[in-house]
Order: structure tokens, then sequence, then C-alpha cells
């Protein structure tokens, strides 16, 4: 079979047009999906950064928060006069308004703190607890506060003075 020369020629140009046009765009391609991907992978590590940052301010407030509160003279004043709530037979009412004394300046105080923290699910204060850790009986005072949102309790001890 001959090939005219009008299909040569168109033949010939297609090819002129196309292969530069096929080049360019394999070109393109790649580079724009390295450009694509190193652009994605620098806005992730920014988010990551921004999420971490994030994360340590919220931490640091509650050490903040904390040292605030375990430094308060008033807790390390607690004794053996607030009243115990464990190992009651029945279920026994909290009253450490009419109890009065430590108890009720130290209840007080964390009222106080619920007040201006409102996203605090409670805070209290355990006292002459044992510690377990290394099997001994260890005098010490206990903060718990628990955050809404956050599943874990945190605990911080106060030797006894």
């Amino acid at each position: 079979m001959r090939v005219s020369i009008k299909q040569r020629l168109i033949a010939a140009f297609l090819a002129i047009i196309l292969i530069p046009i096929g080049v360019i765009s394999s070109f393109v391609y790649v580079s724009m999906e390295e450009r694509i991907q190193s652009y994605f992978i620098e806005s992730s590590t920014k988010e990551v950064a921004q999420v971490d940052n994030a994360i340590n301010l919220y931490f640091d407030s509650i050490r903040e928060n904390v040292n605030l509160i375990a430094g308060s003279p008033l807790l390390k004043s607690a004794d053996n006069t607030i009243t115990t709530y464990m190992d009651k037979p029945t279920k026994t009412k909290h009253t450490p308004l009419q109890n009065g004394g430590v108890e009720a300046a130290i209840f007080q105080d964390f009222l106080r703190f619920v007040d201006s923290h409102p996203n605090t699910a409670f805070i209290y204060l355990e006292t002459n607890t044992e510690d377990t850790y290394s099997g001994r009986q260890m005098m010490s005072s206990r903060i718990t506060i628990r955050v809404q949102g956050i599943g874990t309790k945190n605990q911080w001890r106060i030797p006894e003075k």
C-alpha cells in the first residue's frame, strides 16, 4: 500500500505537534507531582506542630494549676481533723462547710478553683494515704483533679510537714 504525500505530511505535522506536547506534559506532570507532595508534607508538618503546641499549652496550664493548688499553705495545713468518708458502713453526705475549720477552708479554696475553671469535673483531697508502690505507710495528701473531656485522673502528692 502506497502512502500519499498528503498523508505523509499530515503524519509529520502530527508528530511535530504531539511529540513536544507529550514531552512538555510529562515534564510538567512530574514537576507538579513533586511540588504538590512537598507542599503537602510542609503543610502537614506545620499543622502537626500547631497541634503539638496547643497540647503542650494545655498541659502547661494544668501543670501551673496543680502547682498553684499543691503549693497552697492551706493544703499543707491539712491534718486529721478533716472528716474521712472512707470505710464508712453507709453512704455519708459530704458536709465540709458544716464541719468547719481547715476542712471548710480547703473546700472553699476548691470551690474558688472550680468556679474559675469551669471545665473541672471534680477535685478532691485524700489525706493519710498509703504508699502502695513501696509497700510502706506514708503520711501524705493527694489532690485529684479531673477535667471534663480527659479520661484519666491526674494525682499529685503533697508530703506532710
